[in-house]
């Protein structure tokens, strides 16, 4: 047998399993210790599950005294501090991995001061018609008095944090989007904008058929290129796409807009399906009347900071998704989760 083979399952992962589609950074598919993380998993089997429960509580503690939190509010209205979340469990690398996410990392924060340099000077981005210089001027965090003066060292961006994603693809294949302004190739028609969407996230084309006539895209619509599309039209052509996908997470941003009373009745049933099915749903969306008859949960939210956390106006009665809402002054949402 081989040492993989061989190696025992730690004490402190018994009766874990890997979820399906799902990687784990410590262990192999059969629960045992990577090479590079059994040093990490044997100390963590001396520590024990209530030692590292009794850990989880001290780092909660030291941060609430250290300040190091972030503040919500309850239903009762009353705001609260809770400790920053961090996982006492590092993730471990090889150096072979390190390797290519350090060269990754450092051409990302490259790419990021030169867009920054270029937005505050040279303006190619925007000659190039790449970014339009309404959106960078129109953006609050855009700096008008030093337009033209340049950084120390040409750095602008000192901290930058990055998601490390095992498998971008797999992650694409679960998350599905409606933006708020829906991108379609207008030269292609209703019907092979939705099969190239879906395939393109590794998705199955069958349902694509069955999607549009859900969202009531049929007849001369299917064939029509999505450039002689309403507005309306093509949010329903992207919302088609979800249906035909079933992502495990639907993140909506405004998606009531610029749909007719029929369309939103179709959006509403669409969305309560996906919960039905155990998807999780995000909504962002200036429109509370709209969502929250949609949300079992309604955070309230302004400048980034939750205002206010209740429940929303549907009742879950059995619904394995969960729902919840976020709603801001500026900007409403809900979340089914």
């Amino acid at each position: 047998m081989s040492e993989v083979e061989t190696e025992p399952v730690p004490a402190v992962a018994a009766g874990y399993a890997i979820p399906q589609g799902s990687v784990d950074e410590l262990l192999d598919a059969g629960g045992r210790p990577l090479s590079h993380a059994r040093s990490l998993m044997a100390a963590l089997d001396r520590l024990g599950p209530e030692a590292l429960s009794a850990a989880g509580r001290r780092r909660d503690a030291i941060f609430m005294q250290q300040g190091i939190t972030f503040e919500v509010a309850g239903s009762d209205g009353e705001r609260r501090d809770r400790a920053w979340p961090l996982d006492l469990v590092p993730r471990v690398l090889t150096s072979a991995e390190w390797t290519i996410i350090k060269r990754g990392l450092a051409q990302r924060i490259r790419a990021l001061n030169a867009f920054v340099d270029d937005v505050y000077h040279a303006h190619e981005i925007v000659q190039a018609g790449i970014v339009p210089w309404s959106l960078i001027v129109s953006r609050k965090e855009f700096a008008r008095p030093v337009h033209g003066v340049r950084a120390p060292g040409g750095v602008y961006c000192h901290v930058c944090g990055c998601d490390l994603v095992r498998d971008r693809t797999a992650v694409r294949a679960k998350v599905g989007m409606l933006g708020h302004a829906p991108f379609l190739y207008d030269d292609l028609t209703t019907l092979e904008n939705v099969r190239f969407a879906v395939r393109a996230a590794g998705g199955e084309v069958s349902g694509v058929d069955a999607a549009l006539e859900r969202v009531g895209l049929t007849g001369r619509t299917r064939r029509t290129t999505a450039g002689r599309l309403s507005t309306g039209q093509r949010r329903r052509a992207a919302l088609a796409a979800l249906v035909a996908r079933r992502p495990a997470l639907w993140l909506l941003d405004e998606p009531h807009a610029a749909l007719d009373a029929e369309a939103r009745r179709v959006l509403d049933e669409v969305i309560l399906e996906a919960a039905s099915a155990g998807a999780a749903v995000l909504l962002a969306s200036h429109e509370l009347d709209a969502v929250f008859p949609l949300a079992d949960r309604v955070v309230s939210m302004v400048g980034g900071r939750v205002l206010s956390e209740r429940r929303g106006g549907r009742m879950p009665g059995g619904v394995p998704g969960p729902t919840a809402a976020t709603v801001l002054p500026v900007a409403r949402g809900a979340h089914v989760a």
